[in-house]
């Protein structure tokens, strides 16, 4: 006949665990561990404390909250202020749960932060204008910028003599040569479904513009900027154009005496000339 094992044995938390007896010990639980969209409204309801394995009815307190987001209200762990994705992308929160009888229990639960897209969709850019002249000084508008985003340069090249302000919208410079000039710019803008989003742009550089035919006095003319008005007004300024635009000269005896053209700064002027 087999002995009886000591009665401390018997009734010990060792012996039960042989026989297959023991009862787990009491666990903090939630109704739900999902992660916190970013848009959740404070007051919200995150899940239901309970106790699996306890007995008698369990008080629930917070005892550590490092970022301050969780709220108890009876057995319903809620939100308590609001959550930002790009500030921290989990918080912790610390639960304590007395039946009043035995040991209270504690136990740590992490939450995850959901992204949510809260910026709208960029749009493709484009250029207030794609032709401007040489040797003209221009600011080209950049067109369809979203508010907070961000422009870079990220592909080919501007025409020379150009750069590109991202914070103004702009292109600007004095372009240097003629030609044309194709590039990509990329649009950045955190939390828009599209971000980054590259348009791929181009910009015509020609020959500043001259008349043709033979100067004549009287008629008012406008030059664009970079004409040869606007070099001659700039290399001498004491002469007014009218003055000096006898009849019969042409554009090409105009340009031969303004050797210097490319090195000055253009500027707009309205000069009393004709066309004959």
């Amino acid at each position: 006949m087999l002995g009886l094992p000591p009665l401390g044995l018997m009734f010990g938390r060792g012996y039960m665990s042989q026989l297959g007896g023991g009862a787990p010990a009491p666990s903090i639980r939630l109704s739900s561990n999902a992660p916190i969209a970013e848009d959740t409204e404070v007051g919200a309801t995150l899940a239901t404390i309970f106790v699996a394995g306890g007995s008698g009815t369990y008080t629930h307190t917070i005892t550590s909250d490092p970022d301050s987001k969780f709220s108890i209200s009876s057995n319903e762990l809620q939100l308590a202020a609001l959550v930002d994705y790009e500030t921290a992308a989990e918080h912790s929160v610390t639960i304590s749960s007395d039946n009043g009888v035995d040991e209270p229990i504690s136990r740590t639960f992490t939450f995850d932060v959901s992204n949510v897209l809260e910026q709208p969709s960029l749009s493709a850019l484009t250029l207030a204008d794609d032709t401007i002249p040489e040797n003209a000084a221009a600011t080209i508008a950049i067109v369809g910028a979203t508010a907070g985003s961000t422009i870079t340069l990220v592909e080919g090249a501007l025409p020379a003599g150009m750069t590109l302000d991202g914070a103004a919208r702009s292109i600007d410079g004095t372009p240097s040569a003629v030609g044309s000039a194709s590039f990509v710019l990329r649009e950045t803008l955190a939390d828009s479904p599209n971000s980054p989003r590259d348009t791929a742009l181009g910009i015509e550089v020609t020959e500043a513009t001259a008349l043709s035919g033979h100067l004549a006095m009287g008629d008012s003319w406008t030059w664009e900027t970079g004409g040869y008005a606007d070099v001659w007004a700039a290399a001498h300024p004491s002469i007014a154009f009218s003055k000096i635009a006898a009849p019969g000269w042409k554009v090409a005896d105009l340009q031969a005496r303004v050797a210097d053209a490319a090195a000055l700064a253009p500027r707009s002027i309205s000069v009393l000339i004709g066309l004959n």
